[in-house]
């Protein structure tokens, strides 16, 4: 078995809102496509804000049913280190973005 490859540099380092749809359904506050320095796309992520909670970003996700109930799991599925990092960047562009001019 190969050792894990160590990652020497961030994946991404600048991201760019492409399309912003503010919402104000509860919690869900808007649903963004993400676009990185390499022009990789990440359409319909979802910024969330429960009240009296820090905002997070939530990936488009699909849906089965399992014993008559619904199950949901994410379409884009990365190692957390990285998610953490593309997570905590889209919400910085996406504060910037719906901030009053």
């Amino acid at each position: 078995m190969s050792a894990k490859p160590q990652r020497e540099e961030c994946f991404v380092s600048t991201i760019d809102i492409g399309g912003h749809k503010s919402l104000d359904k509860g919690s869900l506050k808007a649903f963004v496509d993400v676009i990185d320095n390499d022009g990789l796309i990440l359409k319909g992520l979802r910024v969330i804000h429960e009240e009296g909670k820090d905002p997070w970003v939530g990936f488009p996700q699909t849906s089965y049913q399992k014993n008559g109930k619904p199950k949901y799991v994410d379409i884009i599925v990365l190692p957390s280190e990285l998610k953490e990092e593309l997570c905590n960047l889209t919400l910085e562009a996406y504060k910037k973005k719906s901030q009053p001019k």
